[in-house]
C-alpha cells in the first residue's frame, strides 16, 4: 500500500513538472523596426536597480524608447526627453518648462485673434511642467458614443525626482467668460512620468506607483513595487483592457481586470 502511495505521489509529481515545463510565456506584439514582438520574463528587481545605479537606464546613455499607440497597435520608438510642452485652449496657450533640479513654470499666454493688442503673458505656477492633458468629454455621433477634447479644460501636471526630492501634482485649469481659473486638483506624492485619461480617470504613472485619479481628484493606488522608481518610465497606452508602460528596461504591462502585471524585457539576460 505504501509502495503504491508512493509511486503516485511521484507519478504526480513528474506530470505537475511536465505541465510546468510545457507552459509558455506571454509574447507582445510590437509595430516597430527595433523589435517585432517580445516575451515575457519575471522581473529581476536586481538587475533593474544595477542599471539605474550604473546609469544604463538613463536616456543620454541609451538606447531609449517610447510607446505610442496607433489603430491598435503599439508603436515602439526612439525616446526623446522634454523640457517644454504648450496646449492650446481656445485662443489661450499653456506653455510649460522643465527645468529638472533648476526648477521650471507655467505660464498662460493670451492670444488677440484680432491682433489688435499684444499677448499677455501671466505666470501661472513656478514649478516643473512635466505636461498637459485636455478633459475629455462624451459626444454623441450616429447614435454612437465616443470621448472627446474640451478646449476650455486641460490638467496640469507638475513635479520633480531628484536625489531625496520627489514631488507631483496636478492643476485643473479652465477657461471662464471673465478669464480663467487654475486650481489644485490632486497632490500626487511623486513626479508623473507617463499619464493619460481613461473613461474619465485620470491614471497617472509616478516615480513611485501607477495612479488613478477619478474627476473629484481622489487618488487611487493601482499597482506599486519597490523596483518602480528602477524602471525609467517613459511613456504609456492604454491597449485593450491593459496599461502599457514604456521604461528603459522593457514593457510593463497592467491588466485591469485581475490587476496583474507581466514585464516584457527589451533584451534577455545573455544579450545583456
Amino acid at each position: 500500500m505504501k509502495k503504491y502511495l508512493f509511486t503516485s505521489f511521484l507519478a504526480f509529481c513528474l506530470c505537475l513538472m511536465f505541465l510546468c515545463s510545457c507552459q509558455t510565456n506571454d509574447v507582445l506584439l510590437l509595430n516597430s523596426g527595433l523589435f517585432s514582438e517580445l516575451e515575457s520574463a519575471e522581473i529581476d528587481a536586481e538587475r533593474l536597480k544595477n542599471r539605474w545605479i550604473s546609469g544604463e537606464t538613463n536616456c543620454y546613455n541609451g538606447p531609449a524608447f517610447e510607446l505610442n499607440e496607433r489603430d491598435g497597435e503599439i508603436y515602439l520608438e526612439e525616446y526623446s526627453e522634454s523640457y517644454s510642452y504648450v496646449c492650446n485652449l481656445n485662443m489661450r496657450y499653456l506653455v510649460g518648462i522643465d527645468c529638472g533640479e533648476f526648477d521650471g513654470w507655467v505660464s498662460v499666454i493670451e492670444y488677440d485673434s484680432n491682433r489688435n493688442e499684444e499677448a499677455k503673458n501671466e505666470r501661472l505656477l513656478n514649478e516643473n511642467c512635466r505636461g498637459f492633458l485636455k478633459e475629455k468629454v462624451q459626444a454623441e455621433y450616429k447614435g454612437k458614443s465616443y470621448w472627446t477634447d474640451n478646449n476650455d479644460k486641460a490638467y496640469i501636471f507638475t513635479g520633480l525626482a531628484h536625489l531625496t526630492i520627489d514631488k507631483g501634482k496636478i492643476y485643473k485649469f479652465e477657461n471662464k467668460k471673465d478669464g480663467y481659473s487654475c486650481e489644485l486638483f490632486a497632490d500626487l506624492g511623486s513626479s508623473p512620468d507617463a499619464f493619460l485619461l481613461d473613461n474619465g480617470n485620470i491614471i497617472v504613472a509616478t516615480n513611485k506607483a501607477l495612479l488613478s485619479v477619478d474627476p473629484a481628484g481622489n487618488i487611487t493606488t493601482l499597482f506599486s513595487a519597490d523596483y518602480w522608481r528602477d524602471l525609467g518610465i517613459t511613456s504609456m497606452v492604454k491597449l485593450g483592457e491593459s496599461y502599457y508602460i514604456g521604461t528603459f528596461s522593457g514593457i510593463l504591462e497592467y491588466r485591469i481586470a485581475d490587476k496583474s502585471i507581466v514585464w516584457y524585457p527589451y533584451y534577455n539576460e545573455d544579450e545583456q
